[in-house]
């Protein structure tokens, strides 16, 4: 009795350790774009050799149809400590391209038509989820509303950071709390309750 008391007190332990190591993973995906920062100086040079550029400071790799989006373009870029979501408005602002961001794929189209509705104006935001006593809620979920796929954690002192859409609202949301959406607008380093 007592050893399989033993066997089931190991098992339930080795699948603790692989649910926590699955979350943590799970939690990670994603975050790459919104923890990296460029820093770039170029004046004349095409789309591509910026992209290049890019790719070879980071571990991002870009992919499109040359036939569809046109890297011949001459451009200037000069950003300092700035997510590539900067640097691509930059160099698309005004023309027909429409980016996609996949962990450290960057995918590059031409938009179908004007009448769509893709907007590019992404920021950078950060801000502290705390409870109604002040205190830093350790676990929050952040995430773009209608953007599943974007969202973060908050770290040990509530803290979080994400890149979202200018107009976005975000959805905090914790086990045991009413859910919560706030404009990203008004996110500005103040708690979040």
């Amino acid at each position: 009795m007592k050893k399989n008391l033993n066997i089931i007190s190991r098992v339930m332990r080795l699948t603790c350790i692989l649910l926590f190591a699955s979350v943590s993973f799970a939690f990670s995906v994603g975050s790459y774009a919104q923890n990296t920062f460029i820093t770039m100086n170029v004046s004349g040079k095409s789309i591509a050799e910026v992209l290049e550029m890019i790719e070879n400071e980071t571990e991002f790799n870009f992919y499109y149809n040359s036939k569809l989006v046109n890297t011949n373009r001459l451009v200037s870029v000069h950003v300092k400590n700035k997510h590539v979501y900067t640097v691509l408005d930059q160099l698309f602002s005004g023309h027909d391209v429409y980016y996609k961001v996949v962990d450290k794929d960057v995918i590059l189209t031409a938009t179908v038509g004007a009448g769509e509705g893709i907007t590019q104006n992404r920021i950078g935001i950060s801000g502290t989820v705390v409870d109604a006593a002040g205190e830093p809620v350790i676990g929050a979920n952040v995430v773009e509303k209608g953007q599943p796929a974007n969202g973060t954690v908050t770290d040990v002192d509530g803290n979080f950071s994400l890149t979202v859409a200018a107009n976005a609202v975000l959805q905090i949301s914790f086990i045991g709390y009413t859910t919560q959406e706030i404009s990203a607008l008004s996110v500005g380093g103040g708690g979040i309750p």
